[in-house]
């Protein structure tokens, strides 16, 4: 999670269900979910016993309290980092918890369940491209009047088990402010549920449709809030109806990044817009693929993300990416399975006894098409985007040439590696690959692809010039 700004909350807190051991502490949460909690002494008391020391384990599990500002807070799978013995003094104690909830304290045995889930994402606005705002110029020149229409909440897929949408935030401007007028809008999404569910769910749907996200703005963003309800779990509004208790939550996500995304206009492959007849289809397939083509996906964010410092590692990290994006999507083998079957038979059983276990060994993956057959393959679909004929078989060789290069170092083969500006080429080209083969796989139309194609993210890899 984005926390620009540590949160610092003073406050009380017990182990679950043992309200005789409150301490008083201050909780953190900083930047990437991490949530702490300093206490006086411990949770034995603020001056523990020798004995004390010794029979509390280093594991605590759920704890419960009271802070400033959000009232009532539960603290999951907490332990001690750093546990202190004054001797008969007063010291403190560090908890370390793996998530918190922000709003609410549950009970020992009680089960966090939620059925609403809210995150807002770094960039959705960018993605969205929808404004309630509008400005009408009067006929007088210094005159104008600003509006402002909250958009209709959007539902971008509806499942058996659950449904998406997009709702909008705002602030109103300030009546006492006499030198300006500002309005924000802030978008979020909804992850609503037909029953009760585990926030471990809701994370996995979380974090695979961030990364949607990361696909089409060709950015790494996180997630900048989380929150939650759960319909039985209600308060009092002052009036004869009740709703639902906000709850906040902060908890660590994976593929975070200390920098805050730089969201580069001339880079995002689709927003909103382009798809909006076509978002039930679109998510549909992509919450179908994802645990198949995961894998590609983080070597793509990894290089994109620019976790690699040089060129060389940004295109293993790409070409890797390829592989086994085309390995994940397709049965294709250089045998047939049967007929290989035999054949790996016969030649195990030929080998001298000695050697059957390292020949059985060679021959696992013996039936794998070879990398320059996966590009190719993937690149049929595209070849008119790729140049003519030579080009792409240029370009085939280029990448299997500088792969087997930069992964076993031959010197007889270093003056065929690309280096420099061929390099970069060579990662951009294959960035447009992927990211040519991923829409296709998203069941994005033809028409879909082609404006993708010409618009400024892919246009300029495509033109992209191998060189000599």
């Amino acid at each position: 999670m984005r926390i620009p700004d540590p949160m610092v909350r003073s406050g009380y807190f017990w182990p679950v269900g043992k309200e005789d051991k409150m301490a008083s502490g201050t909780l953190t949460i900083s930047d990437g979910g991490k949530v702490s909690l300093e206490i006086l002494g411990s949770f034995s008391g603020p001056t523990e016993t020798i004995e004390d020391f010794h029979d509390e384990t280093m594991m605590i599990g759920r704890v419960v309290g009271q802070i400033e500002k959000e009232g009532p807070v539960t603290l999951e799978h907490c332990h001690y980092q750093k546990r202190s013995f004054a001797f008969g003094g007063v010291t403190k104690s560090q908890v370390k918890a793996g998530w918190a909830v922000l709003g609410h304290s549950f009970a020992r045995e009680e089960v966090i369940t939620f059925d609403s889930y809210h995150i807002a994402i770094e960039g959705l606005a960018e993605w969205l491209r929808l404004s309630g705002t509008t400005l009408e110029v009067d006929e007088n020149p210094h005159s104008f009047t600003l509006r402002y229409q909250r958009p209709t909440p959007i539902t971008l897929y509806y499942g058996d088990d659950f449904s998406i949408s997009i709702g909008f935030g705002y602030t109103m401007p300030s009546m006492t402010n006499i030198e300006e007028v500002s309005i924000r809008q802030e978008p979020w999404l909804k992850i609503a549920t037909n029953e009760l569910r585990e926030p471990v769910f809701f994370r996995r749907v979380a974090a695979q449709v961030r990364e949607l996200l990361c696909f089409a703005l060709d950015s790494t963003v996180s997630v900048s809030e989380a929150w939650a309800s759960n319909s039985s779990i209600t308060e009092d509004t002052g009036g004869e109806e009740s709703h639902a208790v906000r709850m906040d939550l902060y908890y660590g996500s994976m593929n975070h990044l200390l920098d805050p995304p730089r969201i580069d206009h001339f880079r995002i492959l689709f927003r909103y817009p382009d798809i909006s007849a076509d978002t039930q289809a679109i998510f549909s397939r992509w919450f179908e693929l994802y645990t198949v083509v995961s894998p590609a996906l983080n070597l793509y964010f990894s290089a994109r993300a620019g976790a690699h410092k040089f060129l060389e590692g940004r295109f293993l990290s790409l070409t890797q990416a390829v592989e086994t994006l085309h390995r994940r999507t397709s049965t294709e083998t250089a045998m047939d399975p049967a007929e290989y079957d035999e054949l790996r038979k016969a030649l195990i059983a030929a080998a001298p006894g000695s050697r059957k276990a390292w020949v059985e060994q060679k021959l696992t993956f013996a039936n794998e098409i070879s990398l320059a057959n996966r590009i190719k393959r993937l690149l049929e679909p595209f070849n008119d985007r790729f140049g003519d004929k030579n080009h792409r078989k240029r370009l085939v060789r280029a990448i299997v040439e500088t792969r087997n290069y930069l992964t076993h170092y031959d010197s007889g083969s270093a003056e065929k590696a690309a280096g420099g500006a061929k390099l970069w080429v060579l990662c951009e080209k294959i960035e447009a690959l992927l990211q040519l083969h991923l829409l296709t796989t998203m069941t994005f139309s033809d028409e879909q692809i082609s404006a993708i194609c010409n618009g400024q993210a892919l246009k300029k890899k495509l033109a992209l010039k191998l060189g000599e």
